[in-house]
């Protein structure tokens, strides 16, 4: 039997209020089913969803609450994730819980990366000391281990590289002569 590649595209409720009853109900649980049906049949399934941060209603209860649509969107999302990846660890299916602690990674990696940008605004010394305190070994190994340098290996390059360290090494020989000369 071949293995399928399934993608789930989630409806985006309005971030403008806590999930209610019709948003599980007419977006989340009938794509939850259909995603796990093909993980029981085998198939690697990928299903995605967010919240629609730009919508009418959004903006309705921005004018209402006299604040801008970003507070609200960012207030109701926040509470509406927590609470999905809450249900998502609370459950007792393995593929469902191992979903929430992957969005609950992915939400303190979009966090501490929120953080380290903001640390760019920071002076020399302020970024210097956030990097000490903040320290990500695993960033840090792989940024090492996918760094490419930028100097392109061309003939002239090379000559260009001999050349030099043959003069530094004559330089240097010449030095020790006349040291051992000297002394």
């Amino acid at each position: 039997m071949m293995t399928e590649r399934i993608f789930i595209g989630v409806a985006w409720p309005y971030a403008n209020g806590q999930l209610h009853l019709g948003q599980v109900a007419g977006a989340y649980l009938p794509a939850d089913i259909f995603a796990r049906y093909h993980r029981l049949k085998g198939n690697d399934v990928l299903m995605v969803s967010g919240s629609d941060q730009h919508g009418t209603p959004i903006t309705v209860r921005a004018e209402k609450e006299s604040k801008s649509p970003k507070e609200i969107a960012d207030r109701y999302h926040e509470g509406s994730l927590a609470t999905l990846i809450q249900y998502h660890l609370d459950s007792e299916d393995p593929t469902f819980h191992d979903e929430g602690m992957a969005i609950q990674s992915m939400v303190a990696d979009q966090t501490r990366l929120a953080e380290a940008s903001a640390a760019f605004g920071l002076s020399f010394f302020e970024q210097a000391l956030y990097l000490y305190q903040n320290g990500d070994p695993e960033l840090e190994r792989s940024t090492w281990d996918n760094y490419t340098p930028a100097l392109v290996a061309t003939e002239q390059a090379l000559i260009f590289a001999l050349s030099i360290g043959l003069i530094f090494s004559v330089a240097f020989y010449l030095l020790s002569i006349i040291v051992r000369l000297i002394v």
